[in-house]
């Protein structure tokens, strides 16, 4: 996965000497990259049209596996998006789309005009998902298996809180509940902090969900 606001652009500049056909690359559009542009950033199309050439030149490559909205900007409307995103398909510059961190009824409204106007579905929501943070479960995975759209999760140790990072006396970001969480769990696993992380990671992959 590589996106805009990652590694100051250096990540897609890597990707760009692999494999191309043995690689999916997956890219992200929405914050703004360039600071003091009014129009480097948002959901709007002329953003995502500026975006997606820009990954393309430092990606070194003619099309994007995966294109993914980052984040809700909360002013564009989902027909825009869904309208942009089906050109970019259309015209061979990206192979499958989807949405990261937007609300349930935003991904099921752009999912539903794909569907009423044929345009390009969404494959993928990209969510937070740990075993500290559960809340995708409740409408974001019913979602995605009712309207096909699959699930990528991100920070699956939860900011580093299951690696260990983080212990009770520090509080701060990860807040006592959290850590009390963790503590609660009674796998045994769990007895070792150098077993967490691969269990964690297990815990965010290698669930199944079908209708």
């Amino acid at each position: 996965m590589v996106g805009e606001i990652y590694c100051r652009k250096e990540s897609a500049r890597y990707a760009s000497g692999t494999l191309r056909e043995r690689t999916v690359i997956a890219t992200k559009f929405s914050y703004n990259a360039e600071p003091g542009n009014p129009n480097a950033g948002g959901n709007g199309r002329k953003n995502i049209m500026r975006a997606v050439e820009g990954s393309l030149k430092r990606l070194g490559t003619d099309y994007i596996d995966l294109y993914i909205l980052h984040t809700w900007d909360t002013i564009t409307p989902a027909e825009e998006v869904m309208r942009t995103m089906d050109d970019l398909v259309r015209s061979g510059k990206v192979r499958h789309i989807g949405l990261s961190d937007t609300p349930a009824w935003y991904a099921a409204r752009a999912q539903t005009l794909a569907e009423w106007r044929g345009y390009e579905p969404l494959s993928t929501l990209q969510l937070e998902y740990s075993l500290v943070e559960r809340n995708i479960e409740r409408e974001f995975v019913p979602l995605g298996v009712e309207l096909g759209m699959g699930i990528m999760v991100w920070s699956p140790l939860a900011s580093g809180l299951l690696s260990g990072k983080y212990k009770p006396s520090e509080g701060g970001y990860t807040g006592e509940g959290r850590l009390e969480t963790v503590k609660g769990i009674s796998n045994p696993a769990f007895q070792k902090i150098s077993d967490m992380p691969p269990f964690a990671c297990a815990n965010a992959t290698g669930k199944s969900y079908q209708n």
